[in-house]
């Protein structure tokens, strides 16, 4: 086994680990909140093309305008991988819920719902800002709202889509682009307990599968700002009259361009979750009281 390691700002973890994704066994980001940076490992199962390698990371840094990341190949025992991919994932407490890893032995506190979640192929381990934040978010809006009908659109993992089924034990429409992503997400489910509920299928905003379930009292999409922008029609089409949007991918500082399309379409900020430099937006019907 061998591993590459760099450090990489805050904002730009995810943009790094998903454009490695397919020249890696597996990445993972060892998640310090005090920190400007935060160090990233890859690893191999063979031996890695490193010119190759080294020009992909060379170019994601090119493309956010930094300078390319420093490097550091290793060797790793085979029988460590697991231990040193899973070591900086430790359990979590968003809200209402508690995430953790399979490798994790702690017990999940009296009251909290249990979320169990890897990472692996798809996105959403709960580490990432925009994960936390959208179950942060989700909590808040559960105080005052039960949803009946759920989507979760670019589910990765599926983790907000489980955390949906198990706060309001109602069914939850998972969709997402890669099919990788619906495999992870309903094989997830199973693993806690909570599939009869979660229906993970492959499509997007427009996708027939999508509108066949409209209109959702509550709609989570935790994407990046630019297609969130671009699908507001689609997204809001799909939303019912009192229903509630959780928005997120998102950076604080681009929080302004994604509410300004959504106010276009009749939709209003209610409150914004800022989990380090990313956001969760919370929104509404412009004539609907506070979640209600």
């Amino acid at each position: 086994m061998r591993t590459m390691v760099f450090s990489a700002p805050n904002a730009h973890v995810e943009f790094f680990t998903d454009g490695l994704q397919e020249l890696v066994t597996a990445i993972t980001a060892r998640v310090d909140e005090h920190a400007a940076e935060q160090e990233i490992t890859a690893y191999f199962e063979t031996p890695p093309d490193y010119a190759e390698v080294t020009a992909r990371l060379a170019l994601l840094a090119q493309l956010v305008n930094i300078s390319a990341p420093t490097a550091r190949f290793n060797d790793l025992p085979q029988t460590d991988w697991l231990t040193h991919v899973y070591r900086g994932l430790h359990p979590l407490q968003l809200g209402r819920f508690y995430v953790y890893g399979s490798h994790s032995a702690a017990v999940p506190p009296a009251g909290a719902i249990p979320i169990q979640v890897d990472a692996a192929t798809a996105f959403g381990s709960g580490h990432h800002a925009t994960t936390a934040a959208c179950l942060i978010a989700l909590s808040d809006v559960a105080q005052n709202k039960k949803p009946k009908r759920m989507l979760d659109l670019g589910c990765g993992s599926g983790i907000l889509a489980m955390g949906m089924a198990k706060l309001f034990r109602r069914k939850v429409l998972a969709l997402d682009i890669d099919p990788e992503a619906a495999r992870v997400t309903a094989r997830n489910a199973e693993i806690n307990q909570c599939a009869k509920f979660v229906r993970a299928g492959v499509g997007g905003s427009d996708s027939p599968i999508l509108k066949r379930g409209a209109p959702y009292d509550l709609i989570m999409a935790n994407i990046l700002a630019r297609p969130l922008t671009l699908m507001a029609h689609e997204i809001t089409a799909a939303l019912a009259p009192d229903g509630v949007i959780i928005l997120s991918g998102l950076l604080t500082k681009q929080e302004a361009m994604v509410i300004s399309a959504y106010r276009a379409q009749g939709l209003r900020l209610i409150k914004s979750v800022r989990r380090e430099e990313w956001s969760a937006l919370i929104l509404k019907r412009q004539a609907c009281g506070y979640l209600t």
